[in-house]
């Protein structure tokens, strides 16, 4: 156990690649279907979500105490938090999701099924955000972060690995390319904007809650899925327009600029030589 924790601090970016095949394959596992022999499969689908991610959520813990690093995501509240202002384009965010997406009819007539689309949503910012800026940025900054090339390198290379994960779907043929062009930008650019939450905000619990806001406002078609077929008729992406993009690097871009300018205060003041940036 300890040469394979060596090796995953060694080789950080490499290791992490691994993991988060490996956490992806077992998300993907097909519990719905087994679950709804004994239940509607829109429940079905919300507990299969809900139980395989939180116990990756789980795994990623034991893993994190194991790599020394659990204490840095300051979990338990130890440590203040800070710069909750920060928030606030999050807030506004789900804000307009609110007002867009949900239906207070729906929540009134299928209020077991709502609780269940809550609570499977909000794993999903616990299992990605102890993934991704949990483990694999301070895997990585831990180990380049001494300096200020080595922070951005960091910071950069974990937000862009966060914004192609969803690479599968262009594999499989359910994403065009533009379309994936596309979402690796702006999740790339949201990645950096939770990087900037954790740190400035002093807790990962901060963009853990508002990773899972944002995905119970933001993914309300899964409400509407009643069987298999329409599960997989809804991985199935439409080809977007050119100015879908031009309208995302209007929103977005600004972001990316505001979310490095909120990190300035965590790059590292002490230029020391690094060693050389290898996988």
């Amino acid at each position: 156990m300890n040469k394979l924790i060596a090796l995953i601090k060694n080789k950080p970016i490499l290791s992490s690649l691994v993991l988060i095949i490996l956490a992806n394959v077992f998300t993907e596992l097909p519990l719905r279907n087994y679950l709804s022999n004994f239940m509607s499969y829109q429940a079905a689908l919300m507990i299969s979500i809900f139980a395989l991610q939180m116990s990756c959520f789980g795994f990623l813990v034991y893993l994190s105490h194991k790599l020394n690093i659990y204490d840095s995501f300051n979990m338990n509240l130890s440590k203040p938090v800070k710069n909750l202002w920060i928030e606030l384009p999050f807030a506004l965010l789900i804000l307009i999701n609110v007002i867009g997406g949900i239906k207070l009819e729906y929540i009134i007539n299928n209020p077991l099924t709502f609780i269940l689309y809550v609570f499977a949503f909000l794993s999903t910012g616990f299992f990605e955000e102890i993934l991704f800026r949990g483990i694999l940025f301070n895997l990585i900054n831990n180990k380049f972060g001494s300096n200020n090339k080595g922070f951005y390198f960091s910071l950069f290379i974990s937000s862009f690995i966060f914004g192609s994960c969803h690479i599968t779907h262009l594999l499989d043929g359910t994403m065009p390319l533009l379309n994936f062009l596309n979402q690796m930008f702006y999740a790339s650019v949201i990645g950096v904007l939770f990087t900037a939450l954790y740190l400035r905000c002093n807790t990962l619990l901060v963009p853990i809650l508002i990773h899972g806001l944002i995905d119970i406002t933001g993914c309300t078609e899964f409400l509407s899925i009643t069987s298999k077929e329409l599960y997989f008729q809804s991985l199935i992406h439409s080809p977007i327009t050119y100015k879908t993009i031009v309208g995302n690097l209007i929103i977005f871009l600004p972001l990316l600029i505001w979310g490095i300018f909120l990190l300035r205060k965590n790059v590292p003041s002490r230029q020391n030589i690094s060693s050389e940036i290898t996988i």
